[in-house]
């Protein structure tokens, strides 16, 4: 379960994180009282995963947007991203959340759970202490480990039981798949970031955000489902319109400080060492990040357009 939660850490992550871009605009809700299929036809000519090109005459960078967690059965893989991939010599995703380094658990009983003595429900008024309590209930959460958890650990691990439940495998989550292809290949691996600082990202946000986190989590406990199939939907086609309209409608992200700790903060990290990338080294690389950082105003797309660089799409 470790594992499987740090492979959605980074967007609600490029889900219900990725959601963290919620901006002073005029919000369009997304309706989930339809039932949702997914996409279960092969793609058509022209659709797949959003993937953009820059670089300079010596080196070429993919950008190449992700969802940590799938369903086994929905078809992303297309020939323009087969050649990205396979003509790159570096691959980089976001953090290293393998699990087998033991710091990393050390990391998670530090940051994801209350001090010994104290309980997670007494930050709660009694309304939403009920409500969680129903809401684990219906996931087969025990109240009793629930109670242990920080809030916005609790709320990672909802979603998480949410989604699974739904049919969603963080084992067919598009980092799961290409870590180990990328390691057969013999590329070099490269991070952004380490697993512990995602950690922290979300550890470090103010109490009382953590808490709106976990609530709105539990208000949406019914329609994560839908949410997550109609995101799966627009991201498999390259739909980022839609893409960015979901992202940015859903309520448990409408904090200003989650937004630019999760996204805004470390996109701007990321441009910046994209850019030296460019400037500095030769060859191929391939950067596998959370959707969510590549949609919108304040993604690395737009943050490089911005600094001047061009960055053509090319799925």
């Amino acid at each position: 379960m470790l594992k499987q939660f740090l492979s959605v850490s980074a967007t609600v992550i490029a889900c219900l994180t990725l959601p963290a871009c919620s901006q002073k605009i005029e919000k369009e809700e997304v309706s989930v009282s339809e039932p949702v299929v997914l996409k279960a036809a092969a793609l058509e000519n022209g659709e797949g995963p959003a993937l953009w090109k820059t670089g300079d005459a010596d080196t070429t960078v993919y950008l190449f947007g992700t969802v940590h967690v799938l369903p086994p059965s929905l078809q992303w893989r297309t020939e323009a991203f087969e050649t990205a991939f396979s003509r790159s010599d570096v691959v980089y995703f976001e953090a290293d959340v393998s699990g087998e380094d033991a710091s990393l658990a050390r990391a998670v009983a530090k940051l994801g759970f209350m001090p010994v003595g104290k309980d997670l429900f007494s930050l709660l008024n009694a309304n939403d202490a009920d409500a969680l309590k129903v809401a684990a209930a219906e996931l087969n959460f025990p109240t009793a480990a629930v109670a242990k958890m920080q809030p916005w650990f609790a709320a990672m691990m909802i979603v998480m039981q949410a989604i699974v439940a739904e049919g969603q495998d963080p084992e067919s989550g598009v980092e799961n798949i290409l870590v180990p292809e990328a390691k057969i290949a013999n590329k070099e691996l490269r991070y952004f970031e380490t697993a512990e600082q995602q950690l922290s990202f979300m550890a470090n946000l103010d109490e009382d955000v953590q808490v709106n986190l976990l609530m709105e989590t539990v208000r949406q406990i019914e329609s994560i489902g839908s949410s997550i199939i109609e995101m799966d939907n627009a991201w498999v086609v390259g739909d980022i319109a839609t893409l960015e309209k979901i992202v940015l409608s859903d309520p448990s992200m409408a904090s200003e400080e989650l937004m630019d700790v999760m996204l805004v903060k470390r996109n701007a990290n990321w441009t910046v060492e994209i850019n030296k990338l460019i400037e500095k080294e030769e060859g191929v690389f391939f950067i596998a990040v959370g959707a969510a950082h590549l949609v919108g105003k304040d993604s690395v797309v737009s943050m490089l357009k911005d600094a001047g660089i061009s960055v053509t799409r090319v799925q």
